[in-house]
């Protein structure tokens, strides 16, 4: 590769979202490097005094800007452009919407990475840096990356990743590549190859709605998932285990009760008899919809979560199934129910939070949860003013199995209500 600043590039880099001539890296400080020019991002030599900041360290020591911090949520040197555009140094600046806008058509509650990595609020979410990082080396020190490495590069490969932003629904142009790969198949884009797609290794996936029409991404009339990378198989390198954050790993294939629960993750492929669709309110379109249907659609992990942050809880979408605005605060039932009615028709009677439980806690069957709390009994369902289901259950924040979360009350629960005496 020439390092001249005439210079074209051959070769992936030069297709890459950064590496093109015409759009490519471009920063608003230089003049003498072409646009996607490798100076741009990298000191060829030492620092010149005066000319260029000092390289860092590291196994990217020749990457500018002295200040970067990889893993901080705010120094990370791919901040330096892919921040708000006031302060970007990319010449014309750069503008990355969150997964729900661009690629479901919902308004954008972010327009770059540096704020969907720092969301504000009191329920936001997002991908900590220092945590990917260190769990990845950790847990896989067969994939290549040390405490050096800048932990975007866990997801992304910035010398070959592509604009799907320009082409949401040619998934070609993918923007990802799998953790697993990093350091076995390094120039391997995900989504962009048959048998990366959606439709390839999930036959019964179905896009949810497009706001505006048609589906995701971005309006097709395509509804299988050949438009969309695989973006299950992608993150469930990591969340398929159970140490990531403490949390359980998730089985998305899982086509059996656990053994010490009775649930099967209701999002992802099982056998179509395994729920009665009054557990979890009938389905709105486009998936099927009649209980005499059988029930085998998958969803993609992006259809509800953002992959980088969110100003909802868990990293999940403002737009889902077509339907914008949408928030999740775990206090505020409207909110909950309001998110999950995107997709289900809950056959809740009063907005109380049982009623909302009872959605899926079937009332009536033998044994059932919501039978004992009819009853009056045990001690906790007897008093005149009833506990809230998740005054105790509250499905957050130890996961244990399941689509909601953990059924049994955390370790703080009960001292809530049962604190020690004193004498």
């Amino acid at each position: 590769m020439f390092l001249a600043s005439g210079f074209a590039y051959a070769g992936d880099y030069a297709d890459s979202a950064h590496g093109n001539t015409g759009y490519g890296v471009d920063r608003t400080s230089t003049s003498q490097y072409t646009q996607g020019h490798c100076a741009h991002c990298h000191e060829q030599h030492a620092s010149i005094a005066g000319a260029e900041p000092a390289p860092t360290g590291g196994p990217d020591e020749f990457l500018l800007f002295a200040a970067n911090n990889p893993t901080s949520q705010t120094a990370n040197f791919c901040f330096q452009c892919h921040c708000n555009p006031v302060a970007s140094k990319q010449s014309g600046m750069i503008e990355n919407k969150d997964y729900g806008s661009t690629f479901g058509g919902g308004t954008a509650t972010f327009t770059n990475i540096y704020d969907a990595f720092n969301p504000i609020g009191a329920c936001a979410s997002s991908h900590d840096l220092a945590t990917l990082l260190t769990w990845v080396e950790a847990n896989h020190p067969e994939w290549g990356f040390t405490s050096n490495s800048n932990p975007c590069t866990i997801c992304h490969n910035p010398h070959i990743d592509r604009r799907n932003r320009f082409y949401p629904r040619d998934p070609t142009y993918t923007a990802i590549r799998r953790p697993s790969e990093h350091a076995s198949n390094p120039t391997n884009q995900w989504g962009d190859d048959t048998g990366e797609t959606m439709d390839s290794n999930w036959s019964a996936y179905q896009a949810p709605y497009y706001q505006g029409g048609n589906y995701e991404p971005d309006g097709t009339t395509s509804t299988d998932g050949s438009k969309h990378p695989d973006y299950s198989t992608l993150c469930l390198d990591c969340h398929s285990e159970r140490s990531v954050n403490g949390r359980s790993g998730i089985d998305w294939r899982d086509e059996l009760p656990r053994p010490d629960d009775t649930w099967v993750p209701i999002h992802g492929e099982f056998v179509s008899n395994a729920h009665s669709w009054s557990w979890f309110g009938n389905l709105k379109l486009p998936w099927v919809s009649d209980e005499n249907d059988s029930y085998d659609s998958v969803l993609s992990c992006l259809d509800c979560h953002e992959p980088h942050g969110s100003s909802n809880p868990h990293m999940l979408r403002t737009t889902v199934n077509g339907v914008s605005g949408l928030t999740y605060d775990r206090d505020d039932n409207d909110s909950v129910q309001a998110w999950c009615e995107a997709c289900h028709v809950l056959n809740t009677l009063t907005q109380e939070q049982e009623d909302f439980c009872r959605a899926c806690h079937v009332i009536g069957s033998p044994g059932s949860v919501a039978e004992v709390y009819d009853n009056g009994s045990p001690l906790h369902f007897s008093f005149v003013s009833k506990p809230k289901c998740i005054d105790c259950h509250t499905h957050a924040p130890n996961i244990v199995y399941g689509p909601h979360g953990n059924y049994e009350p955390d370790s703080d629960a009960c001292a809530q209500c049962h604190r020690a005496r004193t004498r």
